[in-house]
């Protein structure tokens, strides 16, 4: 386990994202809550939220100019593909919303690479296994005192097998 990691916030929620694109560290819905995802702890057990290339593989992380706004650019040998992760503000007028999310957008830059995702919450510090529900774009995990939904453009299926994408 490396200690390379960005961290992605808003004030109510707090993400370690290694350089590998990997969620190593995620409480909801709250800073104090159980982690959702904990591999920081144990890199085996404790949950992680990963974004794979099929073939060959550099990263390089960068935040995107004053902003809190992480970029993970992955070179694989079909193409590259930018992970943009970030937990957004809104604009309330005076006032700023920080909503309880966690943002990750996949966008091609180059070529077709094809990519897997390991979506693998581990609740409560993994003594809680989670239960998947499936809905039409999204899938609701439970297990950790809260509901929490996956949305995605990829078929849900797709993310919880692990099957590789284009």
């Amino acid at each position: 386990m490396h200690l390379d990691h960005g961290s992605i916030g808003n004030g109510r929620i707090l993400a370690l994202v290694a350089s590998d694109t990997s969620v190593d560290w995620l409480c909801l819905p709250r800073f104090d809550s159980p982690s959702f995802f904990g591999r920081l702890l144990d890199e085996q057990r404790g949950g992680t939220w990963r974004i794979e290339v099929s073939e060959g593989r550099e990263t390089r992380q960068a935040y995107q100019r004053n902003t809190n706004v992480l970029v993970t650019r992955i070179t694989a040998d079909d193409g590259v593909l930018d992970v943009v992760d970030f937990a957004p503000w809104i604009d309330r007028g005076y006032q700023m919303d920080a909503p309880v999310q966690f943002v990750r957008l996949l966008v091609p830059v180059d070529g077709n690479p094809r990519i897997r995702i390991t979506f693998a919450p581990a609740c409560d510090y993994a003594r809680q296994r989670p239960e998947f529900v499936m809905r039409t774009r999204a899938v609701e995990v439970r297990g950790h005192g809260c509901s929490v939904s996956l949305f995605s453009d990829i078929p849900v299926d797709y993310i919880l097998n692990g099957a590789a994408v284009r």
